[in-house]
């Protein structure tokens, strides 16, 4: 359902919406907050505390500016605050001129300004133009935050989203839900208009703890429509491979297997071999393989990946790996040339296992992309390697018999369903991978995979990172340490949890942060990467890294995955208590990969809540995914769900797992019941989750 005319919808605000997958009555509703705030008291100046997190109003006396920060001076009738902006815009100079009058909500705290006294400050404060006075007219509700993106305010957000709300877009949208609320729907499960209105709108007159709980229902209704999406597309694929079941043998040449294992610099681990055992013993079948490879991270999942395409490539058939980002596709296309090349070959006889190995992706030039395509289908290229370049229509293959996908969860079903269909005639085995901790039985079902095999150890001579948890305030030691560790001829990650300052949040940007260290460090080699780079400059950078030409790398999340820098043993994640378990660890997996101890550093923004610190002390006492996991279940209560779906790379963008099973199960339980009974039902049910299932739009 397209946008309606909505007050303030031009089409620059629609771009910007479009930044942020907002194009349709759907994306729009489903754009969830990610925290909410109590804005329904104006608190004067003479009354704040330091620390206390709270709404302002006053009169702007004077700005002071310098290179990159402004400071505005405000005064209400009460005394006066500092607000402390970190970046300048064009579009600020209108509003932040002098008797202008701002309403401010943020941190306050006490910094020296003007010595020797000592000024009450905001730092990067969310604030609007107001009237003089103007009153508070927002009574009962909570105030949404919302992710955004560059020129797009919070209000601007709150507006067009509390116009769709109270219509009756939300029901016409839902309308086929009513029909099933009576009979399928689970009995401790909102309605869904209801859910979508507490979501965007709770009342503030719920305690914190109400309002926690009623969060946690919204987020299972939501999410129950999710796993009903998910189980109906597993079962297109299920379907489709039914119906299909001839599938190419591949018997392994035992010489062939250990002349390649004997050219690898390491011995495969006793789980690495179990796993590659049970995949060969698949491969033999003409029934096609679907096998889940799980594993934590950095547990040598790849390396039984290269044993099976070696399998198949024996066997005369072509095989695919497909990863969700460029940065991964790359670091598995270097990771096979030098276990499929001469590389490994010291002597200069030809390499017994030599494999034509090529990569597609976005980022190559359009001649590339012609001549890979060319010799995929002429059968000139055994093991082809990319993104989601590789099930474009005009990718053909010679003789697919081997489709493998990394990081499982990043892909949707149909996704996977259109790389299947590229084979001709036959059924390609496939092969998933997975670094998500979540238990074998549940994994097969999400998955709709037959088998799982799990990687519980790590390489040989692999150590445990040691993790330190420290205060934002230590900084200037951290900048010592940086030292140490390249003067050793190590190198260093720095993670930062955004691009560029928000309106909102306070924590560091990887820009700002990458302009301070250079200044800090003037004689490190500093690089600079993140999302909004564009893929060819992403890969320059980290292949620089990679040379050691870079010494430190300031990043965001983008290398949660996909980077193996043997050499870097030094990791900072600014910021932590900001991101979950999950990502922390996955990131903490960047470092300590070669035969040096790792470290990770999590700094963190005092003061520090108590679930915050208990978080950060079990990551820091814990090194196993599993484990991790289960304890990051314990703790995590209701209430922090919504913030989770936008960040990260979780599985799922509302369903928790495996504390959703119940719900999951109930979900599959009913996708068997409309398929048969009401598949029009079905449908309509599956439209209302389409913009968040965006692979949907691929055809395959």
């Amino acid at each position: 359902m397209q946008l309606p005319r909505l007050n303030g919808l031009g089409p620059e605000t629609q771009r910007k919406l479009n930044k942020l997958g907002i194009n349709d009555v759907q994306s729009m509703l489903w754009h969830f907050p990610i925290k909410y705030q109590n804005r329904t008291h104006i608190t004067p100046i003479a009354e704040l505390t330091d620390g206390q997190t709270t709404l302002i109003q006053g009169e702007i006396q004077r700005i002071l500016t310098t290179t990159k920060t402004l400071t505005v001076i405000l005064k209400d009738a009460s005394g006066s605050i500092a607000l402390r902006l970190f970046q300048k815009h064009s579009w600020q100079t209108p509003h932040l001129s002098p008797q202008n009058w701002l309403r401010c909500y943020g941190v306050v705290q006490l910094f020296p300004f003007e010595q020797p006294t000592y000024q009450k400050q905001m730092l990067q404060p969310d604030w609007q133009r107001c009237a003089p006075h103007e009153p508070v007219l927002n009574q009962n509700h909570y105030t949404s935050i919302y992710p955004t993106t560059a020129g797009l305010t919070q209000n601007k957000l709150r507006n067009l989203i509390g116009q769709l709300l109270p219509h009756g877009y939300t029901h016409n949208l839902l309308q086929p839900l009513s029909l099933i609320n009576t009979r399928y729907w689970p009995q401790q499960l909102l309605p869904l208009a209801t859910a979508l209105q507490y979501a965007h709108a709770p009342s503030v007159q719920l305690t914190p703890e109400d309002l926690d709980q009623q969060l946690e229902q919204v987020r299972q209704s939501l999410a129950f429509i999710e796993l009903i999406h998910h189980f109906a597309e597993i079962s297109r694929l299920q379907n489709f491979q039914q119906q299909n079941l001839t599938a190419p043998k591949f018997k392994m040449d035992a010489v062939i297997e250990q002349q390649f294992l004997q050219r690898l610099p390491f011995q495969l681990t006793d789980g690495q071999q179990q796993a590659w055992l049970s995949i060969a013993n698949d491969l033999q079948q003409d029934q096609p393989m679907r096998r889940l490879l799980q594993g934590d991270v950095g547990c040598g999942k790849t390396i039984v990946t290269a044993l099976a395409a070696l399998a198949a490539v024996h066997n005369g058939y072509q095989v695919a790996l497909m990863a969700p980002t460029e940065i991964l596709a790359q670091q598995h296309y270097l990771s096979f040339k030098t276990w499929f090349s001469n590389g490994l070959n010291t002597t200069n006889e030809l390499c017994p296992v030599c494999v034509n190995v090529s990569l597609l992706t976005g980022s190559i030039s359009a001649k590339q992309k012609r001549e890979t395509k060319t010799a995929l289908q002429r059968g000139d290229i055994q093991i082809i390697i990319g993104t989601q370049a590789l099930f474009q229509a005009n990718v053909k293959f010679h003789q697919l018999g081997l489709v493998m996908i990394d990081e499982q969860h990043r892909f949707g079903v149909v996704q996977r369903l259109a790389l299947v269909k590229r084979a001709d005639k036959i059924l390609p085995h496939q092969l998933t991978l997975t670094a998500t901790p979540i238990p074998r039985t549940l994994a097969m079902t999400l998955s709709g995979q037959r088998q799982v095999s799990v990687i519980m150890q790590m390489p040989h001579g692999r150590k445990p990172v040691i993790t330190a948890v420290m205060s934002e305030q230590k900084r200037a030691h951290l900048l010592q340490r940086i030292q140490l560790s390249i003067s050793q001829g190590e190198q260093v990650f720095w993670v930062c949890p955004l691009i560029e300052e928000s309106e909102v949040l306070t924590c560091a940007a990887a820009e700002r942060t990458y302009q301070q260290l250079c200044e800090q460090l003037p004689q490190v080699g500093i690089g600079l990467l993140h999302g909004r780079m564009a893929d060819a400059d992403k890969i320059s950078v980290l292949q620089a890294f990679r040379e050691q030409q870079l010494q430190l790398l300031v990043a965001t999340s983008v290398i949660e995955v996909g980077v193996d820098i043997p050499n870097a043993n030094l990791l900072i994640i600014e910021n932590a208590e900001r991101q979950g378990l999950a990502q922390l660890h996955q990131l903490r997996g960047r470092v300590g990969r070669g035969q040096h101890q790792g470290y990770c550093i999590l700094l963190y923004q005092p003061p520090l809540s108590a679930i915050s610190r208990e978080r950060l002390t079990i990551l820091r006492d814990h090194t196993d995914g599993f484990i991790v996991s289960q304890q990051d279940l314990r703790i995590r209560g209701p209430g922090q769900w919504f913030g989770k779906q936008q960040s990260g790379h979780r599985p799922f963008r509302l369903a928790d797992l495996p504390k959703d099973s119940q719900l999951a199960e109930q979900a599959a339980q009913l996708v068997n019941i409309l398929e048969k009974d009401s598949p029009t039902l079905l449908q309509g049910i599956m439209n209302i989750w389409q913009p968040y299932a965006a692979i949907d739009q691929v055809t395959p």
